[in-house]
C-alpha cells in the first residue's frame, strides 16, 4: 500500500553522493531548497534562482516564493498564486533528446492544474509538453493526437518525483517515484522547438506546490541513471514508493 511521506520529518540534509552532479550533459541543475540560491525582489518573493550547475538560471515570470517550512524544514519554492512560474532566463539548445526531473509537493486540494511546460522566451506554450496535476493524478499535455494522456491514476497528495525522459520526437518514458515502472507515451513533436523551461508554469499554476530541486539534460538518461536519482531523492526527501 502507498504510504504518505510525513511532512513534517525533516529530511536528510547532505546525503553522501548526489548522482545527479555525475550526469553528462547537464542543461541546469537547481537546489531549490537553498536559500542562498535565490535572489529576492522583496521579502521572500523570488526575483531569480542561480543554478546549482549550468549556465542557464531561471528568472521570475510571475511573483513565486520561497518557504523555509518546504519539505520538512528543508526549504523550497512556493507557488502561491494562479500565474506563479520561474523560467530559464536564456533559451538552451532545442532538441528532441532530453531529460527533465524535479522534485514536487502537492497539496491536498490540488485541482486541474499545470505544473510543467515548455516554451520560448514570451510564454509557456499550451500546445505541447505541458504536466498537469488533474483527477488524482499527473497527465502529459499534449500527445501525438492532440489529446491529455494520464500516466498517473492514483487519489495522491505529498512529496512525488517526476521524470521525464524524451527519447525522440515519438516516445517519451514517464518516471515517478509512485510508478512500478516507467509510463510511454507518444507526445506532439512540437515539444522539440521550444527553448525555454518554465516551473511551476503560469495561467493556472498549481497553487499551493512546493519544487525542491529540477534537473534538466541534453540526452536520454538510461534506466540505472533514472533509478539512481530517485533513490537520491528518495533519501533526501522521504519519498513514498509503489
Amino acid at each position: 500500500m502507498l504510504q504518505k511521506p510525513g511532512r513534517g520529518l525533516r529530511p536528510i540534509l547532505n546525503p553522501v553522493r548526489n548522482p545527479i552532479m555525475e550526469l553528462d550533459n547537464l542543461i541546469s541543475y537547481f537546489d531549490l531548497t537553498n536559500q542562498n540560491a535565490y535572489t529576492f525582489s522583496s521579502g521572500v518573493i523570488i526575483q531569480s534562482i542561480a543554478a546549482k550547475f549550468g549556465t542557464i538560471n531561471m528568472e521570475n515570470y510571475n511573483s513565486p516564493e520561497y518557504d523555509s517550512t518546504a519539505f520538512g524544514g528543508l526549504g523550497g519554492m512556493k507557488i502561491t498564486t494562479l500565474n506563479d512560474a520561474v523560467r530559464y532566463d536564456a533559451d538552451f539548445t532545442t532538441t528532441a533528446t532530453q531529460t527533465v526531473g524535479f522534485i514536487c509537493d502537492i497539496p491536498d486540494y490540488a485541482a486541474n492544474q499545470r505544473i510543467f511546460a515548455f516554451g520560448n522566451g514570451t510564454n509557456r506554450s499550451t500546445n505541447c509538453a505541458v504536466l498537469h496535476y488533474k483527477a488524482g493524478g499527473f497527465s502529459y499535455q499534449r500527445n501525438e493526437v492532440s489529446a491529455s494522456e494520464s500516466f498517473v491514476n492514483l487519489n495522491y497528495d505529498g512529496v512525488m518525483a517526476i521524470i521525464l525522459r524524451f527519447n525522440d520526437a515519438t516516445s517519451v518514458d514517464c518516471f515517478t517515484n509512485t510508478l512500478g515502472s516507467e509510463y510511454n507515451l507518444d507526445p506532439l513533436v512540437d515539444y522539440s522547438t521550444y527553448g525555454r523551461l518554465y516551473l511551476g508554469e503560469t495561467q493556472g499554476g498549481n497553487v499551493g506546490a512546493h519544487f525542491g530541486e529540477m534537473f534538466h539534460t541534453s540526452d536520454v538518461l538510461s534506466d540505472e541513471e533514472i533509478a539512481d536519482i530517485l533513490a537520491y531523492w528518495n533519501k533526501r526527501f522521504f519519498l513514498a514508493t509503489a
